[in-house]
């Protein structure tokens, strides 16, 4: 129980909601254990999950993993065609993983454009109602196409073999395809956070973001966003333009002082954090 709040396991990071499960779950069986048994004096988790190590855990465990969308597109050729269209879904939306591959046709209003589900499918336990991009609604038009006459009740995306995809098997087939492709790390939830991210970052309301999601507090919207140091510059009023000028200065200034002969210590003491840069 210790390692689960202090860090990864099997490389994995454990979700916090998880570990309270855990901690529920070997609570009952422990208390069982005192009262019914008479085989332990006392509860070995008391103690041990505090308020403290529960705020580290979670610090330590809150992902902010996120990539561009060239390099959401860059990434999805390294993929099996089988598996491209529930990543799409996945960017396009920013749905759980679960809800993806529980998708079934019915759910799908392709007249519309949404995606109906009911508070009984979601982890929320609250209807959401995601929208579907131009992408996604391209993914399905072709999937339709393909399969032919597709049933309300059909699963919408199939494995290699035509059949309903199992999760785990999901996941791990990402995570070493991800890898391969340069992406270490990247698992497919982060694309939940991509899609809070990419939709702030293109001044769409908190609020309809929210509802997209189905995050119901703006603190888990904020565990979902992350800002970007690029974001940081724009709003200090460092354009790319301005960035590539500065580069082009350094370079300049360290031919300059290579040909002048002067040790490029000296001239490192004036470019500072920029030396990275150029060398």
């Amino acid at each position: 129980m210790y390692s689960f709040l202090t860090g990864p396991v099997k490389r994995h990071e454990m979700e916090v909601s998880t570990v309270k499960k855990l901690a529920v779950y070997f609570g009952c069986i422990f208390n069982y254990a005192i009262e019914e048994l008479e085989i332990l004096s006392q509860n070995p988790l008391n103690g041990l999950i505090n308020k403290a190590l529960r705020k580290e855990f979670k610090r330590v465990n809150k992902r902010s993993t996120t990539i561009s969308a060239e390099e959401f597109w860059i990434l999805i050729k390294a993929f099996p065609k089988w598996m491209r269209p529930v990543c799409i879904c996945a960017w396009c939306t920013g749905m759980r993983l679960e809800e993806i591959l529980d998708l079934t046709w019915k759910k799908i209003d392709l007249v519309e454009r949404l995606i109906h589900l009911q508070a009984d499918e979601t982890k929320e336990s609250d209807n959401k109602t995601p929208g579907i991009e131009q992408e996604l609604y391209d993914v399905l038009i072709e999937i339709q196409t393909e399969h032919g006459n597709c049933k309300p009740d059909d699963v919408v995306f199939l494995s290699v073999k035509g059949r309903r995809i199992n999760q785990n098997f999901f996941e791990r087939k990402f995570r070493k395809y991800a890898d391969e492709a340069g992406f270490v790390g990247l698992v497919c939830h982060d694309f939940r956070h991509c899609y809070t991210v990419r939709k702030r970052r293109e001044g769409h309301d908190r609020s309809v973001i929210k509802a997209q999601t189905g995050h119901h507090t703006d603190s888990m919207f904020s565990w979902y966003d992350k800002v970007d140091v690029s974001e940081i510059q724009e709003m200090a009023g460092v354009t790319k333009s301005h960035t590539e000028t500065i580069r082009e200065d350094v370079e300049r200034l360290v031919c300059l002082a290579k040909s002048k002969e002067v040790p490029l210590g000296a001239v490192q003491s004036l470019i500072g954090r920029l030396w990275r840069v150029v060398v």
